[in-house]
């Protein structure tokens, strides 16, 4: 990448990173990108100037989509265990996301089958209003859907919900129905998907 790209990219507090879409290989990245990927990804593939398994796979989908010409879809994620954000340094601090957009690049300046993914936090304040418009959720059952996400206890569930035992188990199986799952597991990994399908 030119000096004078990568100067700006910086100079602007973006978050990049150029990749090879053949491998996954991490050619360049900013050191905002740097603090992200350590933040929200485990394991060392980063480190080791590799996209984790889970970029890569969006980056091939990704691709193979703009290629086709379809409409651009982001990947959106969560902090996996063992990244560093603080779980307990406060709400704003626990409820971040990671989206990831792919933009094209000239291949007479970077180099063919490269590709700039660009990395943004969003609140989860987002992802819960997008629940809630989507599913007609309330705010207390899109922040139980969260906390799910999050993999937080489940006394601290129940507390999002109520202190009745009674109404936890009807409000329950409302919120099942509103999203046509039979239980929590579930409803995360319906999430998920449509999460990595840019469908939240």
């Amino acid at each position: 990448m030119p000096a004078k790209t990568r100067s700006a990219l910086d100079a602007f507090g973006y978050a990049s990173l150029l990749v090879a879409e053949l491998n996954g290989r991490c050619t360049w990245h900013s050191a905002l990108a740097r603090s992200l990927m350590s933040v929200y990804f485990s394991g060392a593939h980063f480190e080791r100037g590799w996209l984790p398994p889970e970029i890569l796979l969006w980056l091939h989908r990704e691709a193979l989509r703009r290629r086709a010409g379809a409409p651009p879809r982001d990947l959106s994620v969560l902090a996996q265990p063992g990244g560093m954000l603080p779980q307990r340094a406060g709400a704003s601090a626990a409820r971040k996301r990671l989206c990831l957009t792919l933009h094209s690049v000239d291949p007479d300046t970077l180099g063919e089958g490269q590709w700039l993914i660009v990395l943004r936090e969003a609140d989860a304040a987002a992802l819960m209003d997008a629940l809630m418009r989507h599913y007609g959720l309330s705010l207390s059952e899109a922040e139980l859907v969260f906390a799910w996400l999050q993999g937080e206890a489940g006394t601290e569930l129940v507390s999002l919900m109520t202190s009745s035992p009674e109404l936890v188990q009807g409000g329950m199986a409302a919120l099942w129905r509103k999203l046509g799952v039979a239980d929590a597991e579930q409803a995360c990994a319906l999430v998920r998907r449509q999460l990595t399908e840019g469908l939240l």
